[in-house]
């Protein structure tokens, strides 16, 4: 089995990691720093292209208004500027692969102190490399570092290996909610509410990386 090796420590947001394998030339994984108002455009690129490779079969259009409206650059723009909103690339040799959204303010109802991980996407071919577990951790690690109670999450219940994975980075079903997209087949609308506790393992945190 490959694994991920600490190559350098942080450098403002970053960190970087390689990661050695028998079979694959060998990779630099990082998180990019903060994405930028001005790389909207470069993000909605990105975001077009991964969601349809997951999850055009939950829509009877394929998707299309969800990303049309979700997507586009002026809304990312949007988001982006939002004083409580970080967004955040995974890099593979330096291109952008995978992205992460945070709210760095966002509750559980009636239980503050909440980080929700809003968007964890990463495009088909760079599954297994170990990019969502560098990125569960720096979420942990920005709560952490912003004084916060839990990360949380959404994830549908028909999405048995999201839910896996983030049972394996110690979050618990504590809820649902159902979306209302009319454009939605309506099987796949009911979402589990995942929650992780914040704890002292900013050590851990930065160098395990599997």
């Amino acid at each position: 089995m490959s694994e991920l090796i600490c190559r350098s420590a942080e450098v403002g947001h970053q960190r970087i990691y390689e990661r050695a394998s028998v079979n694959r030339s060998t990779e630099y994984i990082e998180i990019s720093a903060p994405v930028r108002a001005d790389q909207a455009a470069e993000l909605s690129a990105l975001c077009l292209t991964i969601y349809p490779q997951h999850y055009q079969h939950l829509w009877y259009d394929n998707g299309v208004w969800y990303q049309e409206h979700t997507y586009n650059t002026d809304q990312l723009r949007k988001e982006i500027a939002e004083a409580d909103v970080q967004f955040y690339y995974a890099c593979v040799d330096g291109k952008p692969v995978g992205y992460m959204k945070m709210k760095l303010n966002s509750d559980l109802a009636n239980e503050p102190g909440g980080l929700q991980v809003e968007r964890l996407y990463f495009l088909n071919e760079f599954t297994g490399l170990g990019l969502g577990t560098l990125l569960m951790n720096y979420a942990h690690a920005t709560a952490l570092r912003y004084g916060r109670n839990y990360t949380w999450l959404h994830v549908m219940d028909s999405n048995v290996n999201a839910i896996a994975f983030y049972e394996k980075h110690g979050y618990k079903s504590v809820g649902e909610t159902h979306l209302t997209y009319s454009q939605m087949k309506p099987h796949y609308r009911r979402m589990l509410q995942m929650k992780r506790a914040i704890t002292d393992e900013l050590g851990t945190i930065n160098h395990q990386c599997v």
